[in-house]
């Protein structure tokens, strides 16, 4: 019985040092209102994302309106110009529960693969879009990473 306490706790505690709550920049969120964004690993800024990598994501809002389908999507600001990244699904009702009612409380989770490109820091852009209106828009900084 120790032992399944201790793992118990052991996996608890694991799970909350992942989970890095980060700060971000609301860029036009219409349709929802975010309440949380987990960038796993990212525990300050620049967020490393590591090349060949996966970085998990996870955006907590509140929807503002009724939402049937939603797209997402990826880009980073590279020298004032704009590079979209590749999701290989962007179908966000992939990772979340759709449709979504005005009011609910929604999470987003999804795994983010990082490309081999070159080391450099950038202000990257992470939309969920709904009939091309943003459900939520937010900010933040990355480095890229080995």
């Amino acid at each position: 019985m120790k032992l399944i306490t201790f793992l118990v706790v052991l996996f608890s505690s694991a799970c909350w040092v992942k989970s890095d709550v980060v700060t971000f920049k609301d860029c036009g969120s219409e349709l929802g209102t975010i309440t949380q964004v987990d960038i796993t690993p990212c525990s300050n800024f620049p967020c490393p994302f590591r090349r060949n990598a996966y970085t998990n994501i996870t955006v907590k809002y509140t929807a503002n309106s009724d939402i049937v389908s939603a797209r997402t999507s990826l880009a980073a600001y590279i020298a004032g110009m704009s590079v979209t990244f590749p999701l290989r699904d962007s179908n966000a009702c992939h990772s979340m529960t759709c449709p979504i009612k005005n009011g609910d409380n929604v999470v987003y989770k999804s795994l983010i693969f990082v490309p081999e490109v070159k080391k450099v820091s950038m202000v990257t852009r992470f939309k969920i879009q709904s009939a091309s209106r943003d459900i939520v828009c937010f900010t933040f900084p990355v480095t890229i990473v080995d």
